[in-house]
C-alpha cells in the first residue's frame, strides 16, 4: 500500500452493459491514465477499455471462489498470490502516474481488496 498512497486510484464501477465502457472512455479522453486496454472488441467497437491484467486477475480470484462474474461465489477469498498480483498492478501503475483508473465490472465482486490495499 505504500506506493498507491502516493497516488489517486479511479475505478469506473457498474455492472455489465451499465454504460461503464462509455464512462471510461470518456474519462481516458480527458486524461485518466488506463494503461493497456481494448479498444476495440466484436461487441463494442470502441472496446470495453478493461485492463487485461486487471481482468484477469479479477477472474481468477472468483474461479478461485468457485464462482465467475455471471454466477458469483457465496465468499470472494483472495490468495496471497492473488493478494500479491494486485499490490505489482498498483504498485506499477502508481510508479509511471500519480492519478490513474481502471474499469472491470467484476470489481463489484472483489471491491473488498481493492479497499484494503488502495484506501
Amino acid at each position: 500500500m505504500g506506493e498507491s498512497s502516493a497516488c489517486r486510484v479511479v475505478a469506473v464501477l457498474g455492472m455489465h452493459r451499465s454504460g461503464t465502457s462509455w464512462l471510461a472512455g470518456s474519462l481516458q479522453e480527458q486524461g485518466l491514465e488506463l494503461g493497456s486496454v481494448n479498444e476495440r472488441a466484436p461487441h463494442n467497437a470502441k472496446g470495453n477499455r478493461e485492463n487485461d491484467a486487471v481482468a484477469a486477475l479479477h477472474g481468477a480470484v472468483l474461479r478461485e471462489s468457485s464462482g465467475s462474474w455471471d454466477s458469483p461465489p457465496r465468499q470472494v477469498e483472495w490468495s496471497d498470490a492473488n493478494r500479491a498480483a494486485l499490490a505489482e498492478i498498483v504498485a506499477g501503475m502508481c510508479a509511471r502516474f500519480s492519478l490513474w483508473g481502471f474499469k472491470d465490472p467484476r470489481t463489484l465482486l472483489v471491491l473488498e481488496e481493492w479497499n484494503r490495499q488502495v484506501p
